[in-house]
């Protein structure tokens, strides 16, 4: 089975090509896709209203309140097992991967 999406590196110095670049300097990442669907933030504002929304519950955040975590747990209802939760990145943003 053919594989839908593929990364290929532009370097500086070379014409764009599949698979890993032995150089440090490639400049840009060209991504094709088919047979599948991508989405992406149509703007800044969405963007950045979830980051706002969120960075009370982000670990990595200077704002991180762990009530509001705790809260949002609370609020998914009983049957939420504690590491889906940890792993919901609309919970608790900056941890998992």
């Amino acid at each position: 089975n053919e594989p839908s999406l593929r990364l290929y590196l532009i370097d500086e110095n070379q014409s764009w090509h599949g698979g890993p670049s032995s150089s440090s300097s490639s400049n840009y990442v060209v991504v094709e896709a088919w047979d599948t669907t991508v989405q992406y933030p149509i703007s800044g504002v969405n963007s950045r209203n979830k980051l706002m929304k969120l960075s009370s519950r982000d670990v990595c955040s200077v704002l991180f309140n762990a009530q509001d975590v705790f809260t949002s747990i609370r609020e998914m209802g009983n049957n939420l097992i504690i590491s889906d939760a940890i792993l919901n990145q609309d919970i608790f943003p900056g941890v998992g991967n």
